[in-house]
């Protein structure tokens, strides 16, 4: 975290979150329950943030600890997304703001991997095909297209300066270049 935050944080007219703890604890644990066939992933990993402190009964942590499963439980994409950022945000009374600003950030760096060197992207995209080994090369290269063209069909999926100017051009440029390659390997099944 501190490497990719440290390079935004020095930047004077970027909109950085008060609560950097709460941030990090929900970057921490947002992907804890990693598992792509199950669909309460997101708020297992929330979940698992509650029980940790659970037992702590300082008012500063009970804070935290509710921040930051609001954060993740904020990052599921459902159908009642606005719901649960509104329920969410509640967490964040003394002040509201804060929760879409953490939420930016914790989306952009959710999201860098996608503006890394072309590289590292394609380690990250076979990282996703292992996750996703139990559908058949066909159905995952069609589906995995759809994903990535409605990213692509978005005018910015970063939200903050900071992933707008670091990662954006790269990510489409990865993205494509992925469909490109999913393209070519779906002609390649079919020809077969």
């Amino acid at each position: 975290l501190d490497e990719q935050l440290e390079p935004a944080l020095r930047k004077p007219e970027q909109v950085i979150p008060k609560e950097l703890a709460t941030l990090e604890l929900a970057i921490f644990y947002h992907d804890a329950i990693d598992d792509r066939k199950n669909p309460n992933a997101v708020s297992e990993s929330a979940d698992l943030v509650g029980s940790l402190f659970s037992t702590i009964k300082n008012i500063q942590t009970i804070q935290l600890s509710n921040q930051a499963i609001a954060l993740i439980l904020s990052t599921q994409h459902t159908e009642k997304d606005n719901k649960s950022d509104n329920l969410a945000a509640l967490e964040f009374l003394t002040n509201p703001a804060e929760f879409s600003i953490c939420k930016q950030w914790l989306n952009d760096l959710d999201l860098s991997i996608l503006g890394q060197t072309p590289e590292k992207y394609k380690a990250y995209a076979a990282q996703i095909r292992q996750e996703y080994s139990f559908v058949p090369p066909a159905i995952y290269a069609e589906k995995r297209i759809e994903v990535l063209k409605k990213m692509l069909s978005s005018p910015n999926f970063y939200q903050t300066n900071w992933g707008k100017e670091r990662f954006e051009t790269q990510a489409r440029k990865n993205m494509a270049s992925e469909i490109r390659a999913l393209k070519k390997q779906l002609k390649t099944q079919q020809a077969a």
